[in-house]
């Protein structure tokens, strides 16, 4: 996800010599990773979103590991300062 928003922000800035940081926000980002994602590979009845009868591969993420710190906003702590080390569990369905 991280890669995604930098590979916009390097298109922005080549095009337009600087960077907009809304440009693509990380509630997109994660947007594009997750709903859109399985809407690409035509599972989106299967995966993709946490719905009723449908598969889920579920990440518990310690928020209070020094590199997600400050959480003032946690989808953009996900995107931008996740790391291995706050990976506490994974879930596969």
């Amino acid at each position: 996800m991280y890669l995604a928003s930098l590979i916009n922000k390097g298109r922005e800035a080549f095009t337009k010599g600087m960077t907009d940081p809304t440009a693509l926000p990380a509630e997109t980002i994660l947007k594009m990773a997750t709903i859109n994602g399985a809407e690409s590979v035509l599972w989106e009845n299967e995966i993709g979103s946490l719905e009723v009868r449908k598969k889920a591969d579920l990440v518990i993420v310690n928020p209070f590991s020094w590199s997600m710190l400050p959480l003032n906003d946690s989808i953009s702590s996900l995107v931008y300062c996740m790391r291995t080390e706050n990976i506490e569990s994974v879930m596969c369905n």
